[in-house]
């Protein structure tokens, strides 16, 4: 397995060389907790050391004098705790001996110009070749498939709360038994919501009050951005994105059905909001919001991406333009499986495949994907969850892979579409709001 690394000099127009990382993974053991107690134990062995103690090299050394109960370890605790400390050190010591992690990198040559199939920079790699004058030639290249979630739920056995959330076994599986009973509950989900935008704010009007009038869902999920331009933290912008929101809290507190029926707004931010345009990014915050979630009731300003579980459903939900910066990270041009030119249905299904199988909202390099490295985890897809909505510029579509939905929203601020999502039925309906007569 590869990761494709390309080089800073990299030339786009030359796509038969790149560089690969060639890794033999062995079990590791973590070292860097115990920097303090090896520089105690080091500084200690070259005042205190065994004679001919040092015939013996590195950690061998360390743990056969700290095995040794006639030594005093100075400042590392009572007599008693002694024994205890030297015994744990001397375990992680041998544990360290067996860890080896060896790389090499090799300049990679591809010999195939084109691909049929999807793959970009960074991203997870299964390369059949050989080594030739110390490189590595590539006859073929494609990326490891996903597993469908029921699979990776049995081999694996990963606990269910590896998705997010407290809740306990004896909790989820009450809430499973229970979804047989409310199969209609749906999401309403919509993308690029500019509240700066006159006509967004008369077609929200309309989706409210059809929803009103009829059947309200279990939960609004609202993606940024919430203005159409780029927010300046001056007093005209902060004085400008609150108007916006003081617009959206005038249509929610009519909405007197919706508060029975215990209906969610959930509100993620876009690149345009507010806030460091990393991922994960923090909610919005209460002051820039004219105070909606505490006037309006079940109203959520979630971070991006958001998790949300309905029943025993899962959903992933995103803003971010992954679809369109995929493509420009390409390592070979995208080609049709006869040769010709990639239509925008084959980019698209390769996209969405691209991101299952590697099991990431994100499968790009980190300097081109402003991930916060500490909190990765929170954009991975593994195991694959029931439906992943990406908002984002890129014109609505839906599409399944390997049992799991993926939706690309569409802006709302375009054309009013929007999409209705039913978790139980697995049903995903494509809307959009009509124009007013007359």
């Amino acid at each position: 397995v590869l990761r494709l690394l390309r080089p800073s000099s990299f030339n786009l127009s030359h796509h038969h060389m790149d560089t690969a990382s060639v890794t033999k993974l062995r079990p590791r053991a973590s070292w860097g907790h115990l920097k303090e107690e090896e520089g105690a134990a080091d500084d200690y062995a070259k005042r205190a050391k065994p004679e001919n103690a040092w015939d013996v090299k590195g950690d061998e050394c360390w743990a056969k004098w700290l095995e040794d109960k006639k030594f005093s370890l100075d400042g590392w605790g009572t007599e008693e705790e002694q024994p205890r400390r030297r015994k744990r050190l001397v375990k992680k010591l041998k544990k360290k001996k067996r860890a080896d992690v060896k790389t090499k990198v090799y300049p990679l040559h591809l010999q195939m110009q084109e691909l049929d199939h999807l793959v970009t920079d960074g991203c997870f790699v299964l390369a059949r070749g050989s080594l030739q004058d110390g490189h590595f030639v590539v006859d073929a290249l494609d990326t490891p498939k996903a597993m469908r979630r029921e699979e990776t739920l049995v081999k694996d056995l990963l606990p269910r709360q590896c998705f997010g959330g407290s809740l306990s076994n004896e909790r989820l599986e009450i809430l499973e038994s229970y979804e047989a009973h409310k199969p209609d509950g749906f999401f309403v989900i919509l993308s690029e919501v500019c509240l700066d935008n006159d006509r967004v704010i008369d077609k929200l009007t309309d989706l409210f009050q059809g929803y009103e009038e009829s059947q309200p869902p279990c939960a609004y999920v609202i993606m940024g951005s919430f203005c159409s331009t780029p927010f300046v933290a001056t007093g005209d912008g902060i004085k400008s994105y609150r108007d916006s929101f003081w617009q959206l809290k005038h249509l929610l507190l009519p909405l007197s059905n919706h508060v029975r029926c215990g209906t969610r707004f959930i509100l993620l931010p876009g690149p345009n909001d507010p806030g460091a345009q990393t991922l994960p990014q923090a909610p919005l915050p209460p002051y820039l919001t004219a105070d909606l979630a505490q006037e309006v009731p079940n109203v959520v300003f979630a971070t991006n991406p958001c998790r949300i579980r309905h029943f025993s459903r899962e959903m992933v939900f995103c803003r971010h333009d992954v679809m369109r910066h995929l493509r420009r990270h390409e390592v070979l041009p995208l080609r049709e499986t006869d040769g010709g030119p990639a239509s925008a249905a084959h980019s698209r299904n390769e996209s969405v495949q691209l991101i299952f199988d590697q099991a990431h909202l994100v499968p790009l390099p980190l300097e081109h994907s402003s991930i916060l490295w500490a909190y990765d985890h929170s954009l991975r897809l593994y195991p694959l969850p029931h439906a992943v909505f990406i908002g984002g510029v890129t014109p609505p579509f839906e599409v399944g892979y390997e049992g799991a939905r993926f939706c690309s929203v569409g802006p709302f601020c375009r054309q009013a579409e929007f999409f209705a999502y039913h978790p139980i039925k697995d049903l995903m309906e494509p809307c959009g709001v009509h124009d007013r007569a007359g």
